[in-house]
């Protein structure tokens, strides 16, 4: 795989996402986000959302400055992390919250320089600007969302079930 310019540092924000799981962990994100947020969640829906960001990150990798638009979701979605779930709840609420440290000083940092970097080899457009922020929100938005929802009876297949009789 050759990676031209400077699509390297998505690469970098995958390894730094790879941190800031380890200090969402090791601080008890779980139980600080069911605190915060009201998310009734637990360690296995935190690797399995877990695992899609790393995977999502390692797309947004190999894609590169091919489809900018959609490499940059990922920098988007860790940007939108970092201030949303981290930086904004620590300032409302005066509570560290886990991920906090890594959020700060590397999605942050890693997430603009990825921009800047696709600006620095001419791939940065503002359809491609938007386009990633608009797609970044959608998955980020995502995630909160299937926790909140999991336990509705609907999406329950064993309590939600059309009988044969009402065809």
């Amino acid at each position: 795989m050759e990676i031209s310019t400077s699509e390297f540092v998505i690469w970098l924000l995958v390894l730094a996402y790879g941190g800031h799981i380890l200090e969402e962990f090791n601080y008890n994100w779980k139980d600080w986000a069911g605190q915060t947020f009201g998310f009734d969640t637990n360690w296995d829906h935190f690797y399995v959302v877990n695992s899609f960001v790393i995977v999502f990150g390692f797309s947004a990798g190999m894609i590169g400055w091919k489809l900018p638009d959609v490499s940059l979701m990922f920098p988007a979605f860790a940007l939108i992390n970092a201030i949303f779930f981290h930086l904004l709840p620590f300032i409302v609420f005066r509570r560290f919250s886990p991920g906090l440290f890594t959020g700060t000083f590397l999605l942050v940092p890693f997430s603009l320089w990825a921009y800047w970097s696709a600006y620095v080899d001419n791939v940065l457009t503002i359809h491609s600007i938007l386009i990633s922020l608009l797609g970044g929100t959608i998955i980020m938005a995502l995630l909160p969302l299937l926790i909140k929802t999991r336990n509705y009876k609907v999406f329950d297949p064993m309590k939600n079930h059309i009988s044969r009789k009402s065809f």
